[in-house]
């Protein structure tokens, strides 16, 4: 019989940094800070909304995502280990302006990865993440909320548990995506090659 594997839990806080979107700097924010006005617009980069954050304890959830929709290009190539953005679009699609809050700035978050031979194991630890104030979008009608997720060919992408995690070998992985919220979330799919490092 084997013996259990511990798990590894790390608490962490965030820190700003050239691939977030929104900076922490309202992270503990006082609970009578004046809440920033909410951005409204058709086509929203989630880069320039960050001002839009709201102080508040907890996110609203989203509701039924039968009006979203989230789009991600089908494929790509990444060497194994290393960083590549994957652009995305969530599109709403409902007949009245609506308000939509992400925690920390964040819309999606890596799901599941699988090979050949079914889902690609994780390191046996976990990650506690301590997000900035969630960014409220209002969206219009046909609106678009657009941004860039950073993925590493790695089977865990935090680095609280750098030292357990492993690039993933060269080959092909079907890399589920889905939203931070809704009900049920939305998920997409991409088809990602992970290529060997060249030699020098």
């Amino acid at each position: 019989m084997r013996a259990p594997i511990p798990l590894l839990v790390t608490c962490f806080a965030l820190e700003a940094g050239a691939a977030d979107p929104c900076p922490s700097n309202s992270l503990g924010s006082p609970d009578n800070a004046e809440e920033v006005q909410v951005c409204e617009g058709g086509d929203i980069e989630m880069t320039h909304a960050c001002h839009c954050a709201v102080y508040t304890k907890e996110e609203r959830p989203w509701g039924p995502t039968a009006d979203l929709t989230l789009t991600v290009p089908p494929d790509l190539k990444v060497v194994t280990g290393e960083w590549t953005d994957i652009p995305f679009t969530l599109s709403y699609r409902g007949k009245a302006p609506a308000e939509f809050d992400f925690p920390g700035g964040s819309v999606i978050y890596e799901k599941e990865i699988r090979n050949a031979k079914g889902p690609v194991e994780r390191p046996p630890c976990a990650v506690m993440a301590m997000l900035p104030d969630p960014v409220r979008l209002k969206l219009r009608p046909g609106g678009l909320v657009r941004s860039k997720l950073s993925w590493k060919a790695s089977n865990y992408q935090y680095e609280g548990c750098h030292d357990m995690a492993q690039n993933l070998p060269p080959g092909r992985y079907n890399v589920t995506f889905a939203t931070v919220s809704g009900a049920p979330p939305l998920t997409v799919t991409i088809a990602i090659t992970v290529t060997p490092k060249k030699r020098r």
